[in-house]
């Protein structure tokens, strides 16, 4: 396109008068008019119920949807109203009324692209809520969010592995022989049948006892333990 067309008003006094056009119809307007503040509030009070937003960011996208919502419906008004000045015809192609209806056509498609960006913020928003939810624990409950991508959540909850948790071991029942008792074979009968009896004696395992022995000598381990079980020093 070439400079030398027309780009908008450049002086100070032309941009005064595109300002004011604008305000004739609101569309460019950041506040909403006294008298339609109650239907701008039902509408905001219809797509919060339908959109559900939670938290700082995601209020942020729901007043940029909020917005561009309200002007497409504005946008919409103005252009129905071309058609009591265009004589049946489709004020698009009626000499009247054609500028407007091109600037009306025009806000329409910019506000839905605005619409649809913010959608698409909030939805991204409440999918990926539910996929940390995920993450964090797989069994975990899942809140229910109306814009959730649930194709998106399904094959996220697909591709993430469930906890690890460890094997939970019962402990051997008080007074009988555990697991590792087979460690007493490589010892004398005599010593093995006193290790277990004193194993038993302060109900504990085999393979704890010996690590205190082999930590502190098996003579001062007995006699730390017949300090703690006095049977144990006969």
């Amino acid at each position: 396109m070439s400079t030398n067309h027309s780009t908008g008003p450049r002086t100070p006094e032309g941009k005064a008068v595109s300002s004011q056009n604008a305000r004739k119809h609101g569309l460019a307007a950041e506040s909403i008019p006294a008298d339609l503040q109650p239907v701008f509030n039902d509408l905001r009070n219809e797509l919060r119920s339908q959109c559900r937003p939670d938290g700082p960011l995601e209020e942020i996208f729901f007043d940029k949807l909020v917005a561009a919502r309200w002007n497409m419906l504005r946008a919409l008004d103005f252009e129905n109203e071309l058609y009591d000045r265009s004589e049946g015809r489709d004020p698009i192609t009626h000499p009247a009324t054609q500028k407007e209806a091109e600037l009306y056509s025009r806000y329409y498609i910019r506000y839905e692209g605005s619409f649809n960006r913010a959608y698409k913020q909030l939805k991204d928003s409440q999918t990926n809520r539910i996929c940390q939810l995920i993450e964090a624990n797989p069994d975990a409950p899942r809140p229910s969010l109306p814009l959730a991508d649930a194709l998106k959540i399904q094959l996220f909850a697909k591709r993430t592995p469930p906890p690890r948790t460890a094997p939970v071991t019962e402990p051997p029942p008080s007074g009988t022989a555990a697991p590792s008792d087979d460690i007493l074979t490589h010892f004398p009968p005599s010593v093995a049948t006193e290790i277990r009896d004193d194993a038993d004696a302060l109900g504990i395992t085999v393979n704890f006892l010996l690590s205190q022995y082999a930590k502190i000598g098996y003579q001062t381990a007995r006699e730390q333990c017949a300090q703690n079980e006095p049977n144990l020093s006969a």
